[in-house]
């Protein structure tokens, strides 16, 4: 005959691996969870593939001879009708320019030269493990940033559960970050609120003591 001494010892037996069990759920989950941010992470950081990083190459060319002839060109045309006219250039020497953004002035005056630089560049560059290509990308990074919040959810309502369960586990550090921003936005709101109704009730007493109708606050 099984002692109560020994039913007490399997029921707490029970109860201890029932813990377990809920504990390294948790702990399973979370590593599937930091897996997945870490996908996430290398997939908004890393360069695209070469065929789009040369299309952005091109595209920066652009960028550099647009920004360069808006900053010098006027003064380009200013030195020569200068020039031609037999004055004195007193302003900005074309060298001048030149040298203060060399690479601006050749995407300005020989673009698909500068563009054939960066693709050469990009060529002598060691491989590297590319992220989702641009056109990918936005819709990619969507679908990994909702398996993110999804998992993140999912550890949550099981973490609160196996707390509920009277089981002893770790609340993730972001949890309880948001959890205490709640609620001290909570707590900025209700000392708005209480302060808002002491602010009404020396208005209602000064009202009174003088005769004329309360203020009322808005809000």
């Amino acid at each position: 005959m099984t002692s109560t001494k020994d039913k007490v010892q399997t029921t707490l037996e029970k109860a201890r691996a029932s813990a377990k069990d809920a504990q390294n759920e948790v702990a399973a989950g979370r590593v599937v969870l930091a897996a997945k941010r870490r996908e996430l992470s290398a997939a908004q950081s890393a360069p695209p593939p070469l065929k789009d990083m040369k299309e952005l190459a091109v595209q920066a060319v652009r960028r550099e001879a647009a920004a360069w002839v808006r900053n010098y060109g006027p003064s380009v045309l200013g030195a020569l009708a200068l020039d031609a006219a037999g004055g004195n250039n007193t302003g900005i020497p074309i060298t001048a320019m030149v040298d203060r953004a060399p690479f601006g002035f050749i995407c300005a005056g020989d673009p698909e030269r500068a563009a054939e630089m960066i693709a050469s560049i990009l060529k002598q560059c060691p491989s590297y493990e590319s992220g989702p290509p641009l056109a990918e990308r936005d819709r990619t990074l969507a679908a990994l940033r909702k398996e993110v919040a999804d998992l993140e959810r999912a550890d949550e309502e099981l973490t609160n559960s196996v707390i509920a369960a009277g089981v002893s586990i770790s609340v993730r550090p972001d949890v309880l970050a948001r959890r205490q921003e709640e609620a001290d936005r909570a707590d900025a709101a209700e000392r708005v609120i209480e302060n808002r109704a002491k602010r009404q009730a020396r208005l209602n007493e000064a009202a009174r003591e003088s005769g004329v109708p309360a203020v009322r606050l808005v809000g």
